[in-house]
């Protein structure tokens, strides 16, 4: 069933987009390519990968994905710094917020050096 998409203006037009760019629009998910590629990307690397994302639906899907290939996971966001499980284990994938990722903690200039970074999305310049 389809439901119309109110964008009041560009701002809300231009976040809508990038929304369902990331795979989800409000409740709604939508099953990409790009899903599958982190899938496969996720279980045919094994060492740390580090995937940044943008906006917090992004980050749901890709724990979802990341436990369902069964591998640890860890988050670092601007409410959850929970990084345990990427520090103590060689194969777990820590999810990072884009913008919380540059915030210049010295671990996580080693985190990038020792991992294998991937980008759901790139971040928009303006």
């Amino acid at each position: 069933m389809y439901e119309d998409v109110i964008c009041p203006n560009a701002g809300v037009l231009r976040l809508r987009l990038r929304q369902i760019c990331g795979g989800s629009l409000n409740e709604h998910r939508f099953k990409s390519q790009k899903e599958q590629w982190i899938k496969d990307f996720i279980e045919n690397t094994y060492t740390k990968i580090v995937i940044f994302y943008n906006l917090d639906e992004e980050a749901k899907i890709l724990q979802e994905i990341v436990e369902s290939v069964g591998r640890p996971v860890s988050k670092y966001n601007g409410t959850t710094k929970d990084v345990d499980n990427f520090k103590e284990k060689d194969d777990t994938v820590l999810i990072v917020n884009y913008k919380s990722g540059g915030t210049g903690i010295n671990w996580l200039k080693n985190v990038y050096a020792s991992s294998v970074p991937a980008f759901l999305k790139m971040e928009l310049s303006v």
